[in-house]
């Protein structure tokens, strides 16, 4: 099949996550998923695999589930998980990296997964976030089969486990397509958008920091050189690269902008440590407020500005939905973008 580099036509292009810590301790994982078509009308649904039933994968493998899981597909495959938690509470999902690579086929004895069902397998397999790394550092990302044409896998992971480790999977280097980079806990801030690749992310973020009159005022007065985020921080550099074009709290979709809000906003509520945890589900979609697109089709989604201002990658989007997942409980929160109700969905 004729391979292309057109991901962001099928799968979300513009989604936003980030995990939060009640002040008892508890972990929660937060996203939205965000793209340019009413994802329910493609067949959006809540996916239940039992533990030891069959996973039958697009290339056709079968393989016996380890656990059981539940989560969010944005078509009517079921294997083509964007989010979901498993019985072992690790939970997680995927979104889009448009500098994300994957092959046609695997390359020295490693195993080759769709990136569209990466999330399926991580979650049918792996208990904790070390068994993720330890089975991403096995796994060639694939290019994704759509409409007899085969698609980049432009996409990168994010999971967290029950004792709040966390890591990011991306597959950015050319020179290496489809090879998972791993960024372990002490690397991220458990934030995450889209492009750029994270480490770019931290760079922009870092500039930010060392721009921003929002910054300098601080917090009564006193300015903010880094941010601290769960023990992790990213502190201030004006020499580093950026995308951003100026240091004020940035309002645009992009999501190099999107990481910023988020970041900041994390660390202004302690990252929720303060907070009971009958009043996370309120609180975390507060934040995730800021990062989720209006169902207007709006004209703020774009890929990044170019330093004369003009705009690159404009295209309509808006939320498909909000999900709040509760790691200790193992089910999820959902709120879908035309109703002002959260449904509650479990493994059974």
């Amino acid at each position: 099949m004729e391979k292309e580099n057109k991901s962001k036509d099928a799968i979300p292009g513009a989604c936003s996550c980030m995990t939060l810590t009640s002040k008892s301790g508890k972990y929660y994982w937060f996203r939205t998923c965000d793209i340019d078509t009413d994802i329910w009308k493609d067949g959006a649904h809540v996916v239940r695999q039992a533990a030891g039933e069959v996973v039958e994968y697009c290339d056709g493998r079968k393989e016996i589930s380890q656990y059981s899981f539940t989560g969010m597909t944005y078509n009517a495959l079921s294997t083509w998980l964007l989010d979901g938690v498993n019985e072992c509470g690790l939970t997680g999902g995927l979104l889009m990296l448009y500098e994300g690579t994957s092959v046609d086929k695997t390359e020295n004895g490693k195993v080759g997964f769709i990136g569209m069902e990466l999330v399926t397998k991580i979650l049918s397999c792996c208990r904790d976030v070390s068994e993720v790394i330890g089975l991403a550092e096995r796994i060639q990302i694939l290019d994704i089969p759509f409409c007899k044409k085969k698609l980049n896998a432009s996409m990168h992971y994010f999971f967290v486990d029950n004792t709040g480790n966390e890591v990011i999977l991306e597959a950015a280097k050319k020179e290496k397509p489809g090879i998972l980079q791993v960024f372990a806990k002490e690397e991220i801030l458990g934030v995450m958008t889209n492009s750029p690749p994270y480490e770019k992310q931290l760079q922009n973020l870092a500039w930010f920091l060392s721009r921003s009159p929002e910054m300098k005022q601080g917090i009564n007065g006193q300015t903010i050189t880094e941010l601290i985020l769960d023990g992790r921080a990213v502190k201030a550099d004006a020499e580093v690269e950026h995308l951003s074009l100026n240091g004020t709290f940035p309002a645009s979709y992009s999501s190099y902008d999107r990481f910023i809000r988020l970041a900041v906003l994390k660390f202004l509520n302690n990252s929720g440590n303060e907070f009971e945890d009958e009043k996370m589900l309120a609180m975390g979609n507060g934040i995730m407020n800021a990062v989720c697109e209006p169902y207007t089709k709006g004209l703020f989604h774009y890929t990044r500005m170019e330093s004369d201002g003009k705009i690159i990658g404009q295209k309509n989007s808006f939320t498909q939905y909000v999900t709040m997942y509760d790691i200790e409980e193992k089910c999820f929160n959902i709120k879908k973008y035309d109703e002002i109700i959260w449904t509650k969905h479990g493994l059974n």
